[in-house]
């Protein structure tokens, strides 16, 4: 696993040995930030579910201005900190560790470009994710939410008024991105 294009560009990423942690793949990680494109150049990102923080990490690599990164696991939470660190990241980033759907419920007067929820495959945590998202209002206007989750899993069509414009599988993963209605 590593960084695919911007500043740290082709630097490994640590992982958490084990399954406990799913990082994404490269592969899909690329795809996704095709489709982010220039809208990640100063984004505030939050990375729910951040597993090794390969997401937030990809992004400020890529000119975003701050990223928040929500990880439970102790273990995970340690590989992302040194993950950070190591991509010198320390400055323009944040780590809460601790249950992602309580840091969610927590967050007040937040406004987010780009939200990646990314939970456990065989939970049913991201229905409740998008709940909170959505009721919090932490999508900005402009912003894009994405989703990773099994193929098999259904998303739902929307959360809130944040709707579900398109979906794409690989392999055994299917990304959601959702944006508020006229947006995309």
């Amino acid at each position: 696993m590593r960084i695919i294009a911007g500043k740290c560009k082709g630097r490994r990423l640590s992982a958490v040995k084990g399954m406990e942690t799913r990082p994404t793949a490269d592969r899909v990680k690329e795809a996704v930030f095709s489709v982010i494109g220039s809208r990640v150049v100063e984004a505030r990102i939050l990375d729910v579910f951040a597993g090794t923080g390969s997401i937030a990490l990809e992004a400020l690599s890529r000119g975003a201005g701050y990223a928040l990164l929500f990880e439970k696991s102790g273990d995970a939470a340690k590989i992302i900190a040194k993950n950070i660190s190591d991509c010198g990241f320390e400055e323009n980033s944040k780590l809460l560790r601790g249950d992602s759907l309580k840091n969610l419920s927590l967050l007040k007067d937040e406004k987010f470009e780009i939200i990646y929820i990314d939970p456990p495959y065989q939970s049913d945590l991201l229905p409740k994710a998008l709940k909170l998202v959505a009721e919090k209002g932490l999508l900005a206007q402009e912003g894009l939410l994405i989703t990773e989750t099994q193929k098999n899993i259904s998303l739902p069509d929307k959360a809130g008024n944040i709707l579900l414009k398109r979906e794409t599988s690989y392999g055994d993963t299917k990304i959601g991105y959702y944006c508020y209605p006229n947006r995309e």
